[in-house]
Formats: C-alpha cells, structure tokens, sequence
C-alpha cells in the first residue's frame, strides 16, 4: 500500500490555501494533529492525509482505490465532495445530509473524526485569518457570505455533538471547536 501522507503531500505539492501563500501542506499537518489525538486507527488516519486529494487535486476515486486498501477507499467515497455540484448551498445541505447518514452506521461514523479534523483545522484557519484581514477574508470562498459559511460550521457542530462518544480520547476538542465556531461567528 502506498504511503498516504506522502502521496497526500505530493498530490497537494504546487497548491496554496484559498486565497493565501500558505503551502496546502499546512493544512493537512494541521488536520492530522488534530486527529491523532482522537484515534490510532491507520485507516482513519490515512484518510486524514488523504481527505482533500479527490477534490482538489487531479487525483481520482480510480487512483485511490488502486493505490490504497478498501477500507481507506470507503472513507475517501465519504469525504470526497461532488463538485460537479456547482451551486455552493445544494453541494453543502447533500454533504451535511450523507454525514447524518454516516453517522447512523456503526461501520462508517469513526470517518467522523477526518470530517471534525479538517472542519475544526478550517476554522482555526479561517479564526486566524479573520484576526488579520477581518471580513475581507470572506472574499476569498464560493459563499461569501459569513452567515452560510456559519450555519454551514454549525450544523456539522450538531452531528459532531450527537456523536460526542467518538471523541473520548480528547473530549474538550468539542468544546473548542464550539468556542472557535462563536469566536468566528457569533456577531455574523
């Protein structure tokens, strides 16, 4: 099997955050940190690695599924956004709706800690940014507006929260999630 955070890094090697310099890597030490202090699983965490590649790099479903067992295969199918979906707010209720989904199936629901991972490394990201160029930063995502960016953290927040028993290695995590998520957008 190939390794993931190589390949990951590889696959991510030209990129930059949205609207930044910052190397895309940052962001995928980032969601890793965070995530291996909730799980040792080597399948999750792969995928934790791997979370972005279909998205938004030139990688296919094909590759991964030729290059990485069918467990981490699974995760990705569940992480992977359809972007052929062009209209921002139908993409986002569709993704928010199969991770509900998810989240019923005792097989599949640990791929909630790679979701929490990246949305919790998207906030302090974004928190950050915010603190430095204020509502400009809005300019940079295909939503504009803060309050769909807002309702968007919030309603993965509820599933994270009805599926607090997965975070029992680091049980604050929750909590700062929630506290970086009012931070951001509590007056929005």
């Amino acid at each position: 099997m190939t390794n993931a955070k190589e390949f990951a890094l590889n696959a991510h090697k030209y990129q930059t955050r949205k609207g930044k310099i910052t190397p895309y890597s940052f962001h995928l030490y980032l969601v890793n940190n965070i995530l291996e202090t909730l799980t040792e699983d080597p399948d999750i965490i792969a995928t934790g690695w791997l979370h972005d590649t279909v998205e938004d790099t030139d990688v296919s479903m094909e590759d991964i599924k030729r290059e990485f067992n069918d467990e981490i295969y699974s995760y990705m199918s569940l992480e992977s956004e359809d972007k052929s979906i062009k209209d921002w707010q139908t993409r986002k209720e569709l993704q928010l709706e199969k991770f509900r989904e998810v989240a019923e199936d005792e097989s599949l629901r640990k791929v909630l800690l790679v979701t929490f991972s990246d949305k919790l490394a998207n906030l302090m990201e974004i928190y950050q940014d915010y603190l430095i160029i204020g509502d400009l930063l809005w300019d940079r995502f295909n939503s504009k507006d803060p309050k769909k960016q807002g309702w968007y953290f919030k309603e993965f927040y509820k599933i994270f929260k009805d599926n607090k028993d997965l975070f029992s290695k680091n049980e604050e995590i929750l909590n700062n999630y929630k506290v970086i998520y009012k931070s951001l957008f509590y007056n929005k």
